[in-house]
């Protein structure tokens, strides 16, 4: 008997990608980028609802939205203004904070002051 195999692809803008790191390679840098931090900050909102056993209802009952809302940006269908992120984190105990990137973090390490 042929088992089919459950096949997964991502359209975005009308366009079918086998997965989602194929529309990565497909996008520019800077788009890259922007997507992977937006995933990241929303998967840390996230997860800091649900390890407090918050529901988006909760979440948004806490910072004054609707539970809609919510729901758009943890699907990365909106993107937040940072007012507005800032405002989701803060009863979560978090905020955003701005360091240096990894390759800033290394290069800093290996350069020397030469007097």
């Amino acid at each position: 008997m042929h088992k089919e195999e459950n096949v997964m692809s991502i359209t975005i803008n009308d366009r079918t990608f086998p997965t989602f790191d194929d529309y990565l390679g497909e996008i520019s840098e800077t788009e890259r980028q922007e997507i992977l931090f937006s995933a990241s900050v929303i998967g840390e909102m996230v997860k800091a609802h649900q390890e407090r056993g918050l529901s988006q209802q909760d979440l948004a009952d806490l910072c004054g939205m609707k539970q809609p809302a919510i729901a758009r940006i943890e699907t990365l269908k909106s993107t937040p203004k940072t007012n507005t992120l800032i405002n989701i984190l803060a009863p979560l105990g978090l905020t955003l904070k701005i360091m240096p990137t990894e390759e800033e973090t290394s290069a800093g390490k290996d350069t020397q002051v030469l007097s």
